[in-house]
């Protein structure tokens, strides 16, 4: 008798907290006046008609009572609005329900520039040099992928780890083409592509790393490596290499780098980069075009943030460079390799009291020190966004700041340009013609020769991915989702 009615005040219980949370998220939801507002938050839908009230809801409806007129992944058409006077972005014009205009189609890119891994290649510099002309945003699908990282793309195909899931799905539908079920950890990092190959980093619940490698082709395990970790998270993942060998993030008291064969999973090396001390988490390997491999660790007890260098096949250290004192280096740099115009430039963030510091150093024989020093005041961390790794064109390096992301220029650190933004975060993604960055609850485009122009309104955000004239966009949460924008018309 006893049992029953335990089993009975459980259930209770698990339905009060149930109706609470319910409640709660409603009368958040109920606070937001606009379905354009509404709909930024992954939570609440919009019921129009006779009320127009935003709710708590899921895509196929509220959660409590009905609607006739439900909208969930975008808001009905509205008259234009007008430019705003100020440089500060208006509210989202919303897209249309429903399937966009067809528009001619997706071919994605011939060769090997995909973006495969975070940062769009394994420099992290988040630049591509499309020009697709004027960018007009058009919704082309959108898939439930709960508790995503960032995306990338290969060969067509969209990749993100979502509840312990690998999902590889088609670009232009959102079609899921293979779901690998590889389990979840306290920490797990977005996937990493290289020749057909998908590497995945996780923290295991004992703290060990765990990294794999899958075959694209035919979904099946390659092999399994391990490590060693505590504490750590690792979001930006592993880096592969065109030399066969991924580089993978880790440490146990002292910040390591690990080398794994890309082809057997052999472990090649596990270089200490701190002989005492230990080095924080929340950085990758960084790659250059010519196989050169770079870390960057934060500071920890014993140790200061620091820039450095390996060997390709050994992990040996080559060189280490102090960035201060205090503060935090753990985000990835963003290199800049041409040497035939002799230019070989690290751009790598760091923490200067209560605000950010973007440091530059000449990459081309062991650095003594950094060329310049740019401050920036913390930016607000739009959609969740707490990465603040800067991106290159080779022109100009680009960091989000609380005022917006700055251009400086890239040899002399002098300021070019400020797309103006209070609400931004994250690696911005940069075109030949677009700044692209994530706000709270949108995405803005700037037009790169006109920062106070008002950039075009994508109404959504969180981690992006570019390919070929589209933008993909995961949104973080258990309600997570993710989006792909086809940003103009023109082929790529």
């Amino acid at each position: 008798e006893t049992v029953p009615k335990l089993l009975e005040m459980s259930t209770l219980v698990l339905l009060l907290c149930f109706l609470f949370t319910t409640s709660q998220a409603d009368l958040l939801c109920r606070s937001y006046t606009t379905c354009e507002i509404c709909l930024g938050d992954p939570n609440c839908g919009w019921c129009a008609g006779t009320q127009d009230v935003c709710v708590a809801g899921t895509s196929t409806g509220p959660l409590e009572g009905n609607c006739t007129t439900w909208h969930w992944n975008g808001c009905a058409p509205s008259p234009p609005m007008p430019s705003p006077p100020s440089p500060a972005p208006s509210p989202p014009v919303p897209s249309p329900p429903g399937p966009s205009p067809p528009l001619p189609p997706h071919i994605p890119p011939q060769g090997k520039n995909w973006w495969a891994v975070f940062g769009g290649d394994t420099a992290h510099t988040s630049y591509k040099a499309d020009s697709f002309g004027k960018a007009v945003p058009q919704l082309r699908w959108n898939v439930s992928t709960p508790f995503p990282t960032s995306p990338v793309v290969y060969n067509g195909s969209l990749l993100i780890m979502a509840a312990g899931n690998l999902f590889v799905l088609d670009e232009e539908t959102g079609k899921t083409q293979k779901s690998i079920d590889v389990g979840s950890g306290s920490s797990i990092g977005p996937p990493a592509v290289n020749d057909g190959r998908v590497f995945i980093e996780e923290i295991g619940g004992n703290e060990g790393v765990y990294v794999w490698g899958y075959s694209i082709g035919s979904g099946a395990r390659l092999w399994e490596g391990q490590g060693a970790a505590q504490w750590s998270s690792y979001p930006y993942g592993t880096t592969p290499s065109s030399q066969g060998v991924v580089y993978v993030p880790g440490g146990e008291y002292a910040g390591v780098m690990y080398g794994f064969d890309q082809k057997s999973g052999k472990q090649l090396f596990a270089a200490q980069l701190y002989s005492t001390g230990f080095g924080t988490d929340d950085w990758a390997p960084t790659v250059t075009k010519s196989g050169r491999v770079f870390w960057n660790c934060g500071s920890g007890e014993g140790s200061t943030p620091s820039l450095g260098e390996v060997s390709p096949m050994t992990g040996k250290g080559l060189w280490k460079l102090s960035l201060g004192t205090s503060g935090a280096a753990g985000w990835v740099p963003s290199i800049w390799e041409d040497k035939a115009n002799g230019i070989e430039m690290a751009f790598v963030n760091t923490v200067a009291g209560s605000q950010l510091e973007l440091g530059a150093v000449d990459i081309k024989n062991k650095p003594n020190s950094t060329l310049w020093g740019l401050p920036c005041a913390t930016p607000n961390g739009g959609g969740g966004l707490r990465d603040h790794s800067p991106a290159t064109d080779g022109t100009n390096v680009y960091l989000t700041c609380k005022q917006g992301v700055v251009a400086a220029e890239m040899k002399s650190g002098i300021t070019k340009a400020t797309y103006p933004c209070t609400s931004c975060g994250g690696q911005p993604i940069i075109t030949a013609d677009y700044v692209i960055v994530s706000a709270k609850h949108n995405t803005l485009l700037f037009e790169k020769k006109s920062p106070s122009k008002a950039p075009v309104v994508i109404p959504e955000t969180g981690f992006m991915a570019y390919q070929g004239g589209w933008l993909f966009i995961t949104r973080k949460g258990s309600l997570g989702y993710t989006t792909a924008w086809q940003l103009a018309s023109k082929k790529f």
